[in-house]
């Protein structure tokens, strides 16, 4: 059966769903297997075991016919984002096939995560399809290392064939070195072996997580012992095309900074850039899953103005991401894995939810509504914060606080977010005042 961290995702308490979305993330997860059978020794989902199919293929084309129509036409689909949809499991069942045949029929934009070489099987439906975005996790290239970490997994040769040849079939893909773990990552042999043929991402493994911090990870050592080593690792790799470095995990306002090189070299800067190896320039305009282009701010300026200014942008971007379905694309660059959030003014601290897992009200209300209309009245620097305030109009599709499907309503939010010295939202501080928008009758303040 599912996991116990599985079940609590679903709606009800009941079986893992098929498709869910995540309003944290902005995408929608596809899950074809209720565990994972690759066993990597640093999972963080609780998914592991042997891997059964939650539906067959033909349950898996019905249940995507009556959903899919659901799903905004401008958002992400992510298969494989909770449960490896390549698993040793899928070469008998064939539902991530079935599901795939559909969602490329009816042109949705896909992000597929697997460590699966079985994915090469379905090249005659991803090759040529341009709304689909590939990540094959290698983490070394040493198979000793492989064999210690993800002993079940396809080696680390075959994988990196597989994104060869799917670089060559015209696919997007891009090879994931996630996590980077100290001593047992070479980034450099796995850089210098991609060449700039396609995109290497680079992420520290996070024992933060608390699933990893009991495993053996957490054991060996501590997440700034991790990110010391992996910034380290970055300047002895150098810069390279192609080539894009997450940052390392919040640890206070003292984060190590990435941004090493300056904006010259922005190939190695943070952000995700739309250029192609065709034409660097090209600005991707009509790409939804492009990164946004962020302002990223290192410790190499002491002008206030300037700071606040760049506080300001990537505000504005933040709120943005509300309603265009790009929340997690736009975490990697800006949100801290310990941002807290608390239902008060500021400077209040009171009542703090943190981490990824937490609610954010804007977020979910945003969730609930079909065709949410934003409207932000303010944005302003106020010395070590931005204050913001915004509206939120629609009619809601799922029930949010006391109100039900089918109401229209309206939301003033008033915020403020507050950042450390390398441009990290570290806190922010939320109150939502919810009301019918028709008649105004109705006041629910967060």
């Amino acid at each position: 059966m599912p996991s116990k961290h599985l079940i609590s995702l679903t709606e009800h308490g009941g079986e893992q769903p098929v498709l869910q979305y995540s309003p944290m993330c902005s995408v929608w997860a596809l899950t074809t297997y209720d565990a994972c059978d690759i066993r990597c020794s640093y999972c963080a989902s609780y998914a592991q075991g042997p891997s059964k199919p939650l539906a067959t293929a033909e349950e898996v084309r019905v249940i995507l016919g009556r959903l899919l129509p659901s799903v905004p036409r401008e958002h992400i689909i992510c298969l494989g984002a909770i449960i490896d949809c390549y698993a040793h499991a899928e070469a008998e069942h064939e539902v991530t096939r079935a599901a795939l045949e559909l969602l490329v029929a009816d042109g949705r934009n896909l992000v597929i995560v697997t460590k699966g070489t079985l994915i090469e099987r379905d090249l005659d439906l991803l090759s040529g399809y341009e709304k689909v975005h590939v990540n094959v996790s290698v983490p070394s290239l040493d198979e000793s290392v492989l064999d210690d970490i993800e002993p079940q997994a396809d080696t680390g040769a075959e994988r990196f064939a597989t994104i060869e040849r799917l670089a060559d079939a015209g696919v997007d893909v891009q090879l994931h070195v996630q996590p980077w773990i100290p001593g047992m990552t070479d980034a450099k042999r796995m850089v210098e072996a991609a060449a700039g043929r396609f995109r290497v991402w680079i992420a520290p493994l996070n024992i933060q997580n608390p699933v990893i911090a009991r495993s053996r990870w957490g054991k060996r050592f501590t997440q700034r012992e991790i990110n010391e080593a992996y910034v380290a690792e970055m300047k002895r790799v150098g810069p390279h095309r192609n080539v894009t470095w997450a940052r390392p995990l919040w640890l206070g306002d003292d984060l190590l900074t990435l941004s090493q090189w300056g904006v010259e070299q922005a190939d190695c800067a943070l952000e995700q850039h739309a250029g192609t190896a065709d034409d660097p320039s090209a600005d991707g305009q009509d790409d939804p899953m492009r990164r946004p282009t962020l302002p990223i701010r290192s410790r190499d300026t002491s002008d206030r103005a300037v700071i606040e200014a760049r506080d300001v942008a990537t505000t504005g971007q933040l709120i943005e991401t509300l309603t265009r379905g790009q929340m997690a694309s736009l975490g990697m660059a800006k949100l801290s894995a310990h941002l807290r959030v608390y239902d008060a003014r500021y400077p209040e601290r009171l009542a703090a939810a943190e981490g990824p897992g937490q609610r954010i009200e804007p977020v979910a209300l945003v969730a609930a509504m079909r065709d949410a209309d934003l409207q932000v009245m303010e944005l302003r620097a106020d010395g070590p914060v931005v204050n913001a305030r915004y509206s939120i109009t629609g009619e809601l599709i799922e029930p949010f606080r006391s109100f039900e499907p089918g109401e229209h309503v309206s939301a003033d939010v008033v915020a403020t977010y507050r950042y450390d010295t390398y441009g990290l939202l570290i806190e922010q501080w939320t109150q939502v005042n919810l009301q019918r928008a028709e008649t105004g009758s109705r006041s629910l303040v967060g």
